[in-house]
C-alpha cells in the first residue's frame, strides 16, 4: 500500500490510530530484511476453521510479511496479521461505548431501514462506475472461482449477489476462456444494473445482469433456476442487509446453490478501522452502522457467520469426537502449539525474496466509508527515517475476535443456526492487517472476514454439523 493510500485514510483515523502509539526512547536501526513478494496463493488468514478435508491445501504462506520484536515496523506500510491485544480490545471497546451514547435517532433508523436500496440508487447515481475499482485478486483468493474460467471446466454457472457497478463481473469476463461460462449479476439498486449494462465491456451474450434482493421474499430470481450454481459470490454485499433480513438472504443463496454448490464470502469484520472511526448519531446496533450517504454497513465476528451459514459437517471430517464448543475462542492460540498435521492450516511464516520490488493490493475506505481496491506497484525500500519508535512487542496470541462475543456468535458455540438451510463449511477466517501511515505516524487496523461454503451432497447432511476450531 502506498503512502498515498494510507494518507487517505489518515485523516479521519488521527484521534483513533494515535491512541495507539508510544513514542520510543531511542532510534531503532532500519529494517534491511527483504519486502515481501507478491501473493500467488491465498491471503493467510487468523482464527480459521478449517474442514479437515481442505487441511493439507490450506493457503500458501508465500508473500506474508509478519511484525516480530526485532523489526522496526514503520520501515514497511503493511504488516500481515499483526495479533490482536489488549490494547487494541480496550481502545475498540472505548469506542464503541462512545458510538453507543450517541446512536441514530430511532426515526431515521425507520427511514434508513424503509428503503435501502434507494440510498444505494443515490450513491450509484451519483458516482456511476467511478468509485469501486476492479477486484484483481478474485481469482487469487478463490481458487473454485478461477477454476470455473478455465477453457476446459465445462459448464459452469457463476452468480454474483450485489454486483454492484461490475467490479468482479468484469475482471471475471476479461479472465475468462470457458465458452460454457453462464454468468449471472444482481443488485438490488436499479441505478448499479444501470451502470453495469451501459459499461463498455457488458456483453447480454456473455453475462446477464437484472434487480433483485438478495433478501426478497418471493425467493431466488426467475432467471435462474433453483439448486442451478456452481459457485456464488457475495463479496461484501451482506454487510448492506439489516439483521432481520438475514435468514431470507441465507434460504435465498441456499436455495440458488445446486448440491455440492459453493458460496465464496468476504466482508467487514468486527473493530475494523471503518467501524471504529465512526462519530455521533451513525450507530444502530451492535455491529450495524449508517454512513454519511446514508448506506447501511455491518461488521462482522467471525462466529455469527458460523450461526447464518453453518459450521463444519463432522460427518465429513474424519474427526472421531466432536471438539467442545468452548474452544472455539481457543483457535489463535491452539495455531501455534498445533501438530504437524495440521500445521499447513494454522501456522504463519514470512517467505522472502532477493527482490525489493512490492505489488501490493489492499482494500482502502473511500470518502464516503466505501470499500476501494488499490493495486500499488512501489520499491519498497525504507525512506528517510522519520521519528522513530520503538517495534511494539507483538502481543500474546489472544483470539482477534472481540473479547464479548455477539448473542448470535455464543449461539454458534452452542452449536445453534439462523435456519435449518445450514451449509458446510470449509473454511472461514480473519483477514486483519496493520496499515501505517509514516509520513503522520500513525497505525490503522483493517479487518475482512473472508471464507467458504458448500451445499451439502445430500439432503440432511447439514443437520449433523458442528462448530469446530482447526
Amino acid at each position: 500500500m502506498s503512502n498515498e493510500a494510507a494518507d487517505s485514510l489518515s485523516h479521519a483515523t488521527a484521534t483513533a490510530s494515535t491512541a495507539q502509539l508510544e513514542p520510543a526512547s531511542s532510534a531503532h536501526p532500519a529494517d534491511t530484511t527483504p519486502s515481501r513478494i507478491r501473493r500467488t496463493q491465498p491471503q493467510l488468514l487468523a482464527d480459521q476453521l478449517v474442514a479437515h478435508e481442505l487441511i493439507a491445501g490450506a493457503p500458501s504462506r508465500n508473500g506474508g510479511r509478519t511484525l516480530t520484536a526485532e523489526r522496526d515496523p514503520w520501515s514497511h506500510n503493511a504488516w500481515d496479521q499483526v495479533p490482536w491485544g489488549e490494547a487494541e480490545e480496550q481502545f475498540a471497546q472505548a469506542a464503541i461505548e462512545r458510538q453507543r451514547g450517541s446512536p441514530v435517532p430511532q426515526h431515521l433508523q425507520d427511514e434508513f431501514n424503509a428503503d435501502p436500496a434507494a440510498q444505494w440508487d443515490r450513491f450509484y447515481a451519483r458516482n456511476k462506475d467511478n468509485f469501486f475499482k476492479d477486484r484483481s485478486w478474485l481469482g487469487n483468493e478463490f481458487p473454485e472461482l478461477a477454476a470455473c474460467l478455465q477453457a476446459d471446466a465445462g459448464p459452469k454457472r457463476v452468480v454474483e449477489i450485489g454486483c454492484g457497478n461490475g467490479s468482479t463481473l468484469f475482471p471475471l469476463l476479461a479472465e475468462n476462456e470457458n465458452p460454457q461460462l453462464d454468468l449471472h449479476g444482481y443488485d438490488y439498486s436499479k441505478e448499479a444494473v444501470a451502470v453495469v449494462r451501459g459499461h463498455e465491456s457488458f456483453d447480454p451474450a456473455r453475462c446477464t445482469c437484472d434487480v433483485w434482493d438478495l433478501s426478497s421474499k418471493a425467493g431466488p430470481p426467475a432467471t435462474v433456476e433453483p439448486n442451478s450454481v456452481d459457485v456464488l459470490t457475495m463479496i461484501f454485499v451482506l454487510s448492506a442487509l439489516h439483521p432481520d433480513e438475514w435468514p431470507q438472504a441465507v434460504e435465498n443463496a441456499y436455495r440458488m446453490l445446486k448440491p455440492g454448490g459453493i458460496l465464496l464470502f468476504r466482508d467487514y469484520g468486527r473493530n475494523d478501522l471503518a467501524m471504529l472511526r465512526f462519530k455521533a448519531n451513525r450507530y444502530m446496533q451492535d455491529g450495524l452502522y449508517v454512513r454519511g450517504d446514508n448506506t447501511r454497513v455491518y461488521f462482522f465476528e467471525r462466529d455469527e457467520l458460523v450461526y447464518l451459514f453453518g459450521g463444519i459437517n463432522r460427518s465429513t471430517t474424519g474427526s472421531a469426537e466432536p471438539e467442545p464448543a468452548s474452544t472455539l475462542g481457543e483457535s489463535a492460540e491452539a495455531a501455534s502449539t498445533t501438530s504437524t498435521d495440521a500445521t499447513p492450516a494454522t501456522t504463519t511464516t514470512t517467505t522472502t525474496t532477493t527482490t525489493t520490488t512490492t505489488t501490493t493490493t489492499t482494500e482502502v475506505e473511500g470518502d464516503d466509508g466505501h470499500l476501494v481496491t488499490e493495486s500499488t506497484s512501489t520499491t519498497d525500500s525504507t525512506p528517510p527515517a522519520p521519528p522513530a519508535l520503538a517495534p511494539s512487542t507483538p502481543p500474546s496470541l489472544a483470539p482477534s475476535r472481540p473479547s464479548t462475543p455477539s448473542p448470535l456468535s455464543l449461539a454458534a458455540q452452542r452449536g445453534e443456526s439462523l435456519t435449518p438451510f445450514r451449509l458446510d463449511l470449509l473454511q472461514l477466517g480473519i483477514d486483519r492487517r496493520l496499515l501505517l501511515n509514516r509520513k503522520r505516524q500513525l497505525k490503522m487496523f483493517r479487518v475482512w472476514l473472508q471464507g467458504r461454503w458448500r451445499k451439502p451432497l445430500e439432503t440432511g447432511e447439514h443437520e449433523v454439523q458442528e462448530v469446530v476450531s482447526a
